[in-house]
């Protein structure tokens, strides 16, 4: 390889990372949902990431998109999105931060 192909190499590997790098930057709604989810979720549900979830009958996070949309995530919650859920612990979240937490599972859709 040329040093003008390597150079040319490295030129698209540094602009694929760059790229990669760019689409996993949260928003300020996002990364305050991810704090939320870490800290009130993450003992039982795969938070981020793509490994299984602390708990086996917990669904990861990134699953949630597809079992309902994110967008009456907030309602849902309100309705009692959580109390078929015996063993789920009850979780108090307040406007701002139901659409934080909506904002970061929305976010997973990408």
């Amino acid at each position: 390889m040329s040093g003008k192909d390597l150079k040319l190499a490295c030129v698209a590997l540094a602009a694929l990372n760059l790229a990669a790098c760019a689409h996993a930057v949260e928003t300020p709604n996002e990364a305050a949902g991810h704090r939320l989810a870490d800290r009130h979720c993450g003992a039982c549900h795969a938070v981020d990431g793509p490994g299984p979830s602390p708990l086996a009958d917990a669904p990861a996070f990134r699953d949630l998109p597809s079992r309902f949309p994110v967008k009456r995530f907030t309602r849902a919650y309100r309705n009692g999105l959580f109390e078929g859920h015996p063993r789920m612990p009850p979780v108090e979240l307040g406007p701002d931060e139901l659409k934080e937490l909506s904002a970061y599972l929305g976010q997973m859709r990408r």
